[in-house]
């Protein structure tokens, strides 16, 4: 998904998280939140992968990112 944002960048992949960082940038009138959670309830439903995207488009705009990502299996 990263390798097509870069290279697709007027996709409107790419325009959706461009949305989507924007609209984090503006949650809080003092300044971008420092700590973004994404979460999901599913395995597969893709919250690694937007939290990539989401991180390297913060990058793309100086900000400095670290990223963990979580996996915990909810075996029985």
């Amino acid at each position: 998904m990263a390798q097509y944002l870069a290279d697709a960048p007027t996709s409107a992949a790419a325009e959706a998280l461009r949305d989507l960082r924007t609209s984090v940038l503006r949650l809080n009138a003092d300044g971008a939140p420092q700590v973004i959670v994404i979460i999901s309830s599913v395995a597969g439903e893709g919250a690694t992968t937007a939290a990539i995207a989401l991180a390297q488009s913060f990058h793309g705009l100086g900000k400095s990112v670290l990223l963990i990502d979580g996996d915990i299996c909810a075996c029985v």
